[in-house]
């Protein structure tokens, strides 16, 4: 069919048939979604701003809920792909939740989420508190590790020596850390 304007009507009857829409400001669609193609790095989402200020384009992920609650998930990008077996796998997940949706104390966490050894492993910013090995992070940085005897940071400089360096009360440190 034809669209012009800012409204396209699909039925299910032609939705197979549609190659192109042309141009539309506006498009809502209802359900699922699905684009396949046999063809190396595509289907190919893109988002295309051409406007000469600041502005970006944006991807909404809108939970509107007559029932919010505290850790409702908001939105996930799942990256899923088949292991040597075929099984399809998710190797990595981004998602956002809302961990506090009380009007007057807001809070929010963002996801990163790779799988690992036939696990997943987590680095979660949740609520200004960063996490790295954990979703529940209980300061600033919080690194977890759950090896015995592995090093869970490692910062080098340009030598290759391991260093450590700290800030408190405007006076500055150094943890040097010796292997051996």
């Amino acid at each position: 069919g034809n669209a012009s304007g800012t409204a396209l009507t699909v039925t299910q009857a032609a939705q197979s048939a549609i190659t192109s829409v042309g141009t539309l400001s506006s498009l809502t669609l209802g359900g699922d979604i699905t684009s396949s193609s046999a063809t190396g790095d595509k289907p190919i989402l893109t988002l295309t701003n051409t406007n000469a200020d600041n502005g970006a384009s944006i991807l909404k992920f809108i939970k509107d809920s007559a029932s919010p609650a505290d850790n409702d998930q908001l939105g996930h990008i799942h990256f899923i792909g088949d292991d040597s077996a075929g099984n399809a796998i998710q190797y990595a997940l981004i998602r956002g939740i809302s961990t506090d949706v009380t009007n007057s104390d807001k809070g929010g966490e963002i996801d990163f989420i790779t799988y690992a050894g036939n696990s997943y492993a987590y680095m979660t910013y949740k609520e200004g508190l960063l996490g790295i090995g954990t979703e529940s992070p209980d300061s600033k940085l919080t690194i977890y590790e759950t090896g015995v005897g592995t090093m869970a940071m490692n910062v080098r400089d340009a030598s290759n020596q391991t260093h450590l360096w700290y800030t408190e009360a405007g006076s500055e440190g150094l943890y040097r850390i010796l292997n051996g």
